[in-house]
């Protein structure tokens, strides 16, 4: 995650990042709280497809949904890049 929200170019787009301590206990597109932006790389142990396979409803989850259900539970730790410079580009406009 970063704390540098002012860099990132596109905000409505950004994911954003309530955090306790290092923890993350929220995370979404449209929080209208938050500390940080998710800059979109994860560390994953094993124990992720268990909380993907309780996220689960009518047979379908999103990685999106087991990292909310981790970060409900406590167990979703944050990663501060710091001074890292990571920028989202996904349409010509951030590109440039």
């Amino acid at each position: 995650m970063d704390r540098n929200i002012d860099r990132v170019f596109d905000m409505d787009d950004a994911t954003k990042v309530r955090l306790n301590g290092d923890r993350i206990v929220d995370i979404g597109k449209n929080l209208e709280r938050y500390d940080a932006l998710d800059t979109g790389m994860f560390h994953c142990d094993p124990i992720l497809f268990q909380w993907l396979e309780r996220s689960m409803k009518n047979g379908n989850c999103s990685l999106s949904d087991g990292m909310r259900l981790m970060a409900k539970n406590g167990t979703f730790k944050a990663f501060d890049i710091g001074e890292g410079y990571w920028q989202d580009v996904d349409t010509p406009e951030a590109f440039e």
